[in-house]
């Protein structure tokens, strides 16, 4: 990997970069049942870490396949359009973050 600073990292397409950390986190995190060590993961974090750039791969991600997504995208956002009585249910969850992208044209 390419260390700050180098012309390679700077190279990277948000949605590359992003792409391979997803990739990473999911590969790395796949056997753990703990939410808590997932979103704690570095690749997550560093997902977190790319701000705003990243919602509509997030977004994208979601649609292809629900996944612990959710607090990342709270974490970038600051917002949460899911309803209290679908907190946990991961369909519902996913479904009010893509009809939130859907209405700020992201998806």
């Amino acid at each position: 990997m390419a260390e700050l600073g180098t012309p390679e990292l700077h190279q990277t397409t948000v949605e590359e970069r992003f792409r391979s950390l997803a990739r990473n986190w999911q590969e790395e995190t796949a056997h753990l049942s703990s939410f808590t060590k997932r979103i704690l993961n570095p690749h997550y974090q560093q997902i977190i870490g790319m701000g705003p750039a990243v919602v509509p791969y997030l977004l994208q991600e979601l649609a292809r396949e629900p996944k612990d997504w959710f607090w990342a995208l709270y974490s970038v956002t600051g917002k949460n359009p899911v309803a209290a009585q679908d907190e946990g249910d991961i369909v519902a969850m996913s479904k009010a973050w893509l009809n939130w992208g859907k209405q700020r044209g992201m998806i």
